[in-house]
């Protein structure tokens, strides 16, 4: 056996995943799967040179004299971990958490163990009690904080390991991932994490890793080095400094307003703990468009009927936080009036707006922007055509120091002689009525757009058609795709994401204005732009892929408005379901609405888009209170439904008849209308549908109290999902399972459920998913008095819920963190956050919540020993109840029943206590 290694050691860490809820599911035979486990490590240890620290319960420490020999190990270790004679029982486990069974194509089989790699000196010193070295210290935190953020089956290695190793790893069978930094817990600045695999595991695939969240800013790294502008930015700061909160910028088009407020976010993003976040309102319209950028910068959904009130309870749970609001040129009363809104709600956001003309808004400090001084702009125009001889001076004053019409000209001059380019310029003739910064932008254009070979120029033409950028698929679909290269080179087009670009709105103002000179050719390119967002649609609804409509969702809207403004019925109707879709998913509710009106109003729709149409516009009015035109709606798809020879189109309708009665409390119809859905989605030989009938009928039994019925509903329905290739509703299954796991008595099974569907969230952008789960978490922590881990997932929780201002979510868990407080003894704080979990509730009028939040604060009552103010609130949740008509199985009659019987013994008879506290 090798000796403990000394100075620089790498250490591994293991641990199965799920090891408690294998012990809890299988019991002895998991026990010799330990056995199985326990020797395979071993013998891979003394295989790769490794010194074993110490095991706990599944868990080893290893330690490595060398990061190679540590990675060679993990390799290894997965493999004969991986071919191992596990017993059938477990190979063959149907549980819904992956932990043990053999995976459908073959990446995982056996007990899945997840394993993390660093380097470093810690400190070393023999173990008391075994005599064995034992090592301590911040890289021993590192490590086992490396390793508990990944998965089972998944191998995490930090840079530092990884550097030192992976020339000596070069030529053996070993794939490796960047997965970019992290922020660990508890462990200060960011680690950048690598994922390495054996060749013949290639094909294993994880979830994101378990770290926290470090995304403090949406802004665009700037490519090159910003010059001039000091004083303005010193000008800037000194408002911020001296109060000011709402803070315009005012220039014209290309005087590098959005540079500078970008660079100013940049420089001061350490000042924003909540972040600093720009949204881009060039294209947005209204003010339902203007929420919907800013909500999309905020990285966040608008899930309730008022935006604007969502929005700034976002501001407010994010605390210090900067937001910029790039090309705002619709400041209408309504959108002053929002951005005072979010002021008032949010007294530590500041907003920074770019714009060509005020907001009047009675607290709004202006600062006029400037072209650059000659000198300046000379020394900008050098720097970016890399031409340290060049006489700038001239160019600069034709282009009246604007910046983006000096980055457009610097391209021409990596190409051309500077005369030339200055001639170009100067012999131009003059615009007409237009002042000079306007007419030497335009000059900076036409320049650069000449410069193109003709058929580049009918490219950006064409592109320009695009709105909120465009992928190279797009640009294909457009036949532009050759030219994207040019177009990116000559500064034409601008970088917004991995495969994705834009243009810079004057850009595109001029070239859509070229085009449409051209009515043939404008005709042309709307219908190639209206083809390529059909089949877009087409193909994410086949795949239930929201995310693809909700990243294109601007460019959705344009085909949908071009369409229904030419009476295309065709691609209006099938845009429209798309654009609909995703609105639902993303918001504002009012928004889906808007569109799903202008689009039904197209006269040549098909019988099955206005059927889908109806029923989306059906959930919307549904949504906003709605009542009676969310029924007309669905009574009218339904009559169409009957007259398509396609049974998914009455599927959904049905399934989206079943959920409203739902939300009614019309129990037995939603049930009916479910079981018809169910017979639609399997006659037409539909999983996806069918998983979705499933789990509508799963939640209706898990309301009811009928937990073992709804836990076999919630199972099938899982393994729909997962074969129709659906995340998000898988992630949403396994949160219901892990729930009613829960009340089945198997906390460890439900912990790796949550866990599962935390992944997948997360993996999905899912944020509100991601708080439910976070904070769901946290309650079944509570109840295995684990007080201080449960306090971390429920401030988790609501840390997000506040960041994504959902109020509802808030309601639900502050009352959860209020019982961890009156656990601890902490009863003033628990009665505070249960004051204010009630107030969230009440205000917005979730009974259902509300009665189990009351019988919270009655077991915190008796917890202060006040049984009188205890039966008030069991006073209070049995007068909710009853107003609910809910069943005596439902979660708000068992809170109910359960704060009866912790009254009854304490000694109280017929609701009158015998004595005071």
């Amino acid at each position: 056996m090798p000796s403990a290694p000394t100075g620089t050691v790498t250490i591994v860490f293991t641990d199965i995943q799920g090891s408690t809820a294998l012990w809890e599911r299988f019991g002895e035979t998991f026990g010799s799967a330990l056995k199985l486990h326990h020797d395979t490590v071993r013998g891979q240890i003394a295989t790769h040179g490794g010194y074993e620290v110490k095991t706990e319960g599944d868990a080893f420490m290893v330690a490595f004299s060398q990061p190679a020999m540590a990675i060679r190990f993990c390799v290894a270790t997965q493999l004969a971990l991986h071919k191992a004679p596990w017993p059938n029982s477990l190979l063959a486990d149907t549980s819904p958490f992956a932990a043990c069974s053999s995976s459908i194509d073959g990446s995982h089989r056996g007990i899945r163990v997840r394993m993390g790699v660093h380097t470093g000196r810690p400190k070393a010193a023999p173990d008391e009690e075994t005599g064995r070295v034992d090592y301590m210290g911040r890289m021993v935190n590192k490590a086992a904080r490396i390793a508990r953020a990944g998965h089972g089956g998944q191998v995490l290695v930090s840079t530092r390991a990884w550097e030192r190793a992976k020339d000596v790893l070069d030529a053996e069978p070993i794939l490796t991932r960047d997965l970019g930094e992290h922020a660990l817990r508890g462990i200060p600045g960011r680690e950048r994490i690598h994922e390495v695999l054996p060749t013949p595991l290639a094909h294993r695939r994880f979830p994101p890793i378990k770290t926290l969240r470090i995304r403090q800013t949406n802004l665009p790294i700037q490519t090159h080095r910003f010059i001039g502008r000091t004083d303005e930015l010193g000008a800037i700061d000194e408002q911020l400094r001296t109060g000011a909160r709402l803070i315009t910028l005012l220039g014209p088009s290309g005087v590098g307003k959005r540079r500078l407020a970008i660079k100013l976010g940049r420089d001061r993003l350490e000042s924003y703990s909540g972040g600093t976040w720009i949204a881009d309102l060039s294209e947005a319209q209204d003010l339902g468009q203007v929420c919907a950028a800013i909500a999309a910068a905020l990285d966040m959904a608008l899930t309730q009927p008022d935006p604007v009130t969502q929005i700034g309870n976002a501001l407010l749970g994010r605390g210090p936080v900067l937001l910029l609001l790039s090309d705002l040129h619709t400041a209408s009363t309504h959108v002053v009036q929002a951005i005072d809104t979010w002021l008032c709600r949010a007294p530590d956001a500041r907003i920074l707006v770019t714009a060509t003309a005020p907001l009047l808004h009675p607290d709004e400090q202006i600062l006029p922007l400037d072209p650059l001084p000659l000198d300046t702009a000379g020394a900008l125009l050098t720097m970016l055509a890399g031409r340290t001889s060049l006489d700038a001076t001239l160019i600069a004053r034709a282009l009246d120091g604007l910046p983006l019409a000096i980055e457009l000209v610097a391209a021409q001059l990596a190409l051309k002689d500077a005369v030339d380019v200055a001639r170009a310029l100067i012999d131009r003739p003059p615009t007409p009525g237009s002042p000079p910064a306007a007419a030497a932008l335009r000059r900076a254009i036409e320049v650069a757009v000449e410069g193109l070979a003709p058929q580049d120029i009918q490219a950006l033409y064409r592109l320009s058609l695009f709105s909120g950028g465009f992928s190279s698929q797009a640009a294909r679909a457009m036949g532009a795709a050759s030219a994207l290269e040019r177009l990116i080179d000559f500064r034409l087009l601008r970088g917004a994401g991995h495969d994705r670009w834009t243009m810079v709105p004057a850009i595109a103002e001029y070239a859509l204005n070229r085009l449409a000179s051209s009515r043939d050719q404008l005709m042309a390119a709307e219908a190639a732009h209206g083809a390529w967002a059909t089949e877009l649609t087409n193909q994410a609804m086949a795949r239930q892929d929201r995310q693809a409509l909700v990243s294109e969702r601007d460019n959705l809207l344009q085909a949908n408005v071009r369409a229904a403004d030419r009476g295309d019925g065709v691609t209006a109707g099938i845009t429209g379901v798309g654009l609909v879709t995703a609105l639902h998913w993303i918001g504002p509710a009012q928004a889906a609405l808007s569109v799903a009106d202008r689009t039904l109003g197209v006269d040549d729709l098909s019988p099955r888009a206005r059927a889908d149409l109806l029923r989306l516009r059906s959930l919307s009015q549904h949504f906003l209170g709605q009542q009676e035109a969310a029924e007309s709606d669905l009574l009218e798809a339904e009559t169409l439904a009957r007259t398509i020879d396609d049974p998914t189109v009455a599927a959904e309708v049905y399934l989206e008849r079943g959920r409203q009665q739902d939300d009614r409390g019309a129990v037995k119809l939603a049930l009916v209308a479910f079981q018809a859905s169910l017979d639609a989605f399997h006659a037409c030989k539909d999983p996806g549908g069918e998983a979705r009938a499933i789990s509508a009928m799963g939640n209706l039994g898990a309301k009811r109290g009928e937990t073992e019925y709804a836990h076999r509903l919630y199972v099938s329905a899982l393994a729909q999902h997962r074969r129709a290739g659906d995340p998000t509703a898988e992630g949403a299954t396994l949160s219901n399972l892990a729930i009613l796991t829960t009340i089945a008595g198997r906390p460890a099974e439900a912990r790796e459920l949550f866990r599962d569907a935390l992944a997948i969230h997360r993996a999905q952008g899912d944020r509100r998913g991601e708080a439910v789960v976070l904070g769901n978490l946290g309650d079944l922590y509570l109840q295995t008095d684990e007080l201080e881990i449960a306090q971390i997932h429920l401030k988790s929780a609501l840390l997000t819920a506040r960041e994504i201002g959902d109020r509802h979510i808030q309601g639900c868990f502050l009352g959860s963190l209020a019982e961890v407080h009156a656990q601890a003894g902490r009863l003033p704080q628990a009665r505070s956050l249960m004051a204010r979990a009630e107030r969230l509730l009440r205000e917005i009028g979730d009974s259902y919540e509300l009665i189990k939040l009351i019988c919270r604060r009655g077991h915190v009552e008796l917890l202060g020993h006040y049984p009188r103010r205890a039966v008030m609130c069991l006073d209070q949740a049995t007068k909710l109840a009853e107003g609910l008509s809910l069943g005596l199985e439902t979660k708000p009659h068992q809170a109910i029943a359960e704060l009866t019987e912790r009254l009854v013994e304490m000694g109280l008879e017929d609701g009158e206590p015998q004595s005071q506290g």
